[in-house]
This record gives C-alpha cells, structure tokens and sequence, in this order.
C-alpha cells in the first residue's frame, strides 16, 4: 500500500476523530477542485466507542466503511472543505439491516432489509418533506445491495452497500448523519 493510500485510509476508532483525506496526494488536485495545499477533509463523529469508521476517496467518491459490533448507532460526517464528492458509498459491516437513515438537511433516505425470506429492500426519499420517486440516472437514483458470497441474514462474512442518492448533497449539507439498527429487539 502506498504512502498516499495509507493516509487516506485512516481508521477512526475514537468516537469523535478528524479525517484528513488528501485526494490531491493520490489523483492531483482536479480530482475535487482542491489544491495539494489545500486537501479537503471530513470530520467523523459516532455515538458509541465501538463503532469503527473508515473513510476513503476513490475516483471523487467518499466511501464510508462502518464497523458497528453492537449492531445500533449513529455517525454525522461534516464537510471540511467547499464541496463533496461527486457520490457517496455507504459500507456498512452488520450482521442485518432493519433500519438505515442517511440524512442531509430537509433530505432524507431510509432504506430497511428485511431479515426473513423472501428478503426485500424498502426504500424511502423524501426532501423538504414530500416523498420522491426514486428513479435510474436521475439526482434520487439510489442502490442497495449485500456483497459477499452467501447473502442469507444474519451476514456472517459480507456487507451491506448503500449508495447515496445526489440529491442529499444538491444543497451542499455542512453534514450527513447516518443511522442504522441491524436487527429490532425486544
């Protein structure tokens, strides 16, 4: 792994930490419209200890990578510098997701992956409270999915991938919180 690459791949384990991401180190500063001098930044804040946070920028994408082994919390990201990237990729290490919420101002995402066969995937956008189609190549386009090679819940070595729909990001949001419970419990 190179110098550059390590760098951009902190992990944060404290539950208030900053992350400096130095895009102009690995692909110039075009990538964001950032100087080498000026990298852009993201500060991450979870709500427990044990959530495990990585950031990444790949090809003008933030990729959040979450560890959470208690299965409920949440995390905000604040925006360091002008602008975000382009997308934002949601990794997230949980054994089941029942509830996800990304939001961004008056936008909000909530995605939920029910744990019993047939799995199904609800999803929900809403921005400035009224509810939007999520429709292909368009600012509320959006995707879900499990990675790994056996997708069956509770996840034993696999992921679930969340990507953000653009129009969280239209009015530039200072922050994304993001929230997420695996499995209800009684």
């Amino acid at each position: 792994m190179s110098f550059c690459r390590r760098i951009l791949h902190k992990t944060l384990k404290m539950s208030h930490i900053r992350a400096g991401v130095l895009v102009a180190c690995l692909y110039g500063p075009a990538t964001l419209g950032a100087e080498a001098d000026g990298a852009p930044g993201f500060e991450a804040s979870a709500g427990r200890d044990d959530t495990r946070v990585e950031l990444l920028v790949e090809d003008d994408t933030l990729v959040v990578g979450i560890t959470s082994r208690f299965g409920i919390d949440r995390i905000t990201i604040t925006r360091l510098d002008d602008k975000w990237p382009a997308a934002m990729l949601i990794r997230m290490h949980l054994k089941g997701l029942e509830s996800f919420r990304a939001t961004a101002g008056k936008s909000v995402l909530a995605v939920s992956v029910s744990s019993t066969t047939p799995q199904r995937t609800i999803l929900s956008l809403s921005s400035n409270g009224q509810e939007l189609e999520v429709r292909e190549n368009t600012p509320t386009a959006t995707a879900v999915r499990i990675v790994g090679e056996v997708k069956a819940i509770p996840l034993q070595n696999g992921h679930f991938m969340v990507r953000l729909p653009v129009i969280l990001f239209e009015n530039n949001p200072e922050e994304i919180r993001l929230e997420w419970i695996d499995f209800y419990r009684d």
